[in-house]
């Protein structure tokens, strides 16, 4: 496969899980809480079409059990559920608080105006961003059988498999 090929693989897998997310209002995300826990609640994904998806983004209280959970353990799951087209997805990441007032303007909705009052500049309201690390999808019309595919690091980043990690060649 050429280098062309690669990429145009790459971005059909990105493409193809955007299809599949972007109209989910409400996914569930779950964190690890310092007691050893999970904890799982709704959140809005703030990403746009013309969002590279190498990122999911989502504002949280900055006080709240969610963003504290961040600063115990990175890694988070997030579930988009669209039972009436049978579609399922789970993402794999790794979130953080960033401090990004251009991105918070960027990504502002009249929808996070009612969480947030204070507008994208609200001192309350943090940034998370989550790296995709992998990505498994269910689609119960297409086969149930076989039913899950995965999108790596490299899938989302535009590498080539293999290199996404550090991994060389035998």
């Amino acid at each position: 496969m050429s280098m062309s090929e690669a990429v145009h693989s790459d971005h059909s897998h990105a493409d193809r899980l955007w299809s599949l997310i972007k109209d989910v209002r409400y996914p569930v995300i779950t964190t690890h809480r310092s007691d050893g826990g999970l904890q799982s609640r709704p959140m809005s994904m703030q990403n746009r079409d013309t969002d590279p998806l190498d990122f999911l983004w989502l504002f949280a209280p900055r006080d709240s059990d969610q963003v504290e959970d961040l600063q115990w353990d990175s890694s988070v799951s997030i579930v988009f559920a669209d039972s009436s087209a049978g579609v399922y997805v789970v993402v794999f990441g790794s979130a953080s608080v960033v401090e990004d007032a251009g991105r918070k303007r960027q990504l502002w909705s009249p929808e996070a105006q009612s969480w947030f009052p204070g507008g994208p500049d609200d001192p309350t309201m943090a940034l998370v961003r989550v790296r995709i690390i992998q990505a498994d999808c269910w689609d119960v019309k297409r086969n149930a059988v076989n039913h899950l595919f995965k999108l790596d690091t490299s899938a989302m980043t535009y590498r080539p498999p293999g290199q996404a990690s550090g991994a060389t060649r035998h």
